[in-house]
């Protein structure tokens, strides 16, 4: 469809992404070794037997940290350079696009897991997953909505209908 720009930059900020939780994993001991990319995302995957609390809540604010320093890096060389605008908007898009998707509280993304850990040292994990179940079924509606709405006044965003059913 012309978009392999688009696809290869998606493809390298998801796995930047992921390499951002693999570093801070491996600085903290864990050791996290498998990149899994799938057609809405990716995954990081391996050792965490253990994992602490504070430590979960590093290793998960990680992906997004380093999505949000790309992002802010192209910014400033827009200061330095405006020319590179037209071939770096869309990284900067795309990265900060997947820093606020990823930090939504919705498990398993990497907010959800940082309300899972809070919500399970407040009430136990039992009731965690509970509550994180309904958080998530919450957002699964609100994004059907949209969806629907929109493809009622004809803006069909099938992303939005996937995310959904994702969540």
């Amino acid at each position: 469809t012309g978009g392999i720009f688009l696809f290869i930059i998606c493809t390298a900020t998801a796995i930047i992404h992921e390499l951002g939780h693999s570093f801070v994993a491996a600085g903290l001991g864990y050791r996290l070794n498998k990149i899994t990319l799938m057609p809405f995302g990716a995954v990081v995957s391996g050792n965490v037997d253990g994992l602490k609390f504070l430590d979960e809540v590093k290793i998960a604010l990680a992906g997004p940290f380093i999505n949000i320093c790309i992002a802010l890096f192209f910014v400033a060389m827009w200061w330095v350079y405006p020319e590179c605008y037209a071939f770096t908007d869309v990284i900067v898009a795309t990265n900060l696009s997947m820093a606020m998707v990823n930090l939504l509280p919705i498990f398993p993304l990497d907010g959800g897991r940082i309300v899972f850990d809070i919500l399970g040292l407040k009430w136990g994990y039992n009731r965690a997953f509970t509550i994180s179940k309904i958080i998530g079924s919450a957002f699964s509606i609100i994004l059907m909505s949209l969806f629907i709405i929109g493809a009622i006044n004809g803006a069909v965003n099938l992303s939005l209908l996937f995310f959904a059913f994702f969540v």
